[in-house]
């Protein structure tokens, strides 16, 4: 038999956290929208490896990483917002109690209070 490895990422747990909270904003037509969601959801804990990277490599400041975050958002508001059943302030919603549930975990994984 094998050892199995842990292949877990800090990012796995937070990727659920924030579905856990989408799950909460009572979204209509959730079953059929947490696969798109999840995605975007996704590149955005893809986008703080990065900038948790770009950081360690002393190769972007604070208010760079803050941008980074801000395009993020914009982008995947608008992205979600075509989706059937969604409107800004639904999509907003979303992004607002996805990222703010994951708040304190993306302090501890990079060390900047960039949200």
């Amino acid at each position: 038999m094998y050892p199995t490895l842990n292949t877990k990422k800090p990012t796995d747990k937070m990727l659920q956290t924030m579905l856990n909270a989408c799950e909460n904003a009572q979204i209509e037509n959730w079953n059929d929208l947490k696969p798109l969601v999840s995605g975007e959801l996704s590149n955005f804990l893809l986008m703080l490896t990065w900038i948790k990277d770009m950081k360690q490599k002393q190769e972007m400041g604070i208010e760079q990483a803050r941008v980074y975050v801000d395009i993020q958002k914009t982008t995947a508001r608008n992205k979600l917002m075509v989706l059937p059943g969604l409107d800004v302030i639904k999509v907003d919603n979303i992004l607002n109690q996805s990222v703010d549930s994951i708040r304190k975990d993306i302090f501890d994984y990079i060390g900047w209070v960039i949200i």
